[in-house]
């Protein structure tokens, strides 16, 4: 699973944050005399979402954020930035030819602190990122975004015969569970 590489991916596509933070986003650590402000972005739990029937094709990933900057006010701008590009998004996200499925990321909290020994300011946000592990289980799944009334509507709907897609009549609340079927030739 791959959290850190697609927040990356959505910080360096939003003009804010890829303005202040350039590609100061780092996984678990920065390095050492890293300019600021930076972000570091540190995974700290991850539950799958319960299924009744099959194994769970969702994580529910709880993220840290740590932004670092010289002031306040820059701590706080940055950490704003941050929240503007990735808080509510939905999709999917290619970050060094890995595609991962993002079904939701949320903001939770923030706590503000100052470190006497550096002297600078830094800020902890939390966030829940769920992940869509469909794609990865299986290939032959058939994608998040494919529900059909029928193998018309897929055809319709850019798939070809072979295809999977789920029956819209199963879509629970969008999530990818329900009745999956093959398009056939029409």
């Amino acid at each position: 699973m791959n959290v850190q590489g697609p927040i990356r991916k959505l910080i360096s596509d939003h003009p804010t944050a890829s303005a202040l933070f350039g590609n100061r986003v780092y996984p678990v650590v920065a390095p050492q005399g890293a300019t600021m402000p930076f972000a570091v972005v540190t995974v700290v739990g991850n539950a799958p979402a319960k299924a009744k029937t099959n194994p769970s094709w969702v994580d529910i990933v709880s993220v840290d954020v740590f932004f670092w900057a010289a002031t306040f006010n820059e701590c706080r701008q940055a950490e704003e930035a941050f929240r503007q590009a990735v808080d509510y998004f939905r999709g999917d996200v290619t970050f060094e030819a890995e595609l991962v499925s993002i079904d939701g990321i949320h903001y939770e909290q923030t706590r503000q602190h100052y470190d006497n020994d550096s002297g600078n300011h830094y800020h902890i946000s939390m966030y829940v990122v769920r992940i869509n592990r469909q794609s990865s289980l299986d290939p032959m799944v058939p994608m998040k975004d494919r529900f059909f009334d029928d193998d018309t509507a897929a055809i319709a709907g850019g798939l070809f015969p072979g295809d999977l897609y789920f029956l819209t009549t199963n879509n629970y609340y969008g999530l990818p569970y329900g009745l999956i079927k093959m398009v056939m030739n029409v």
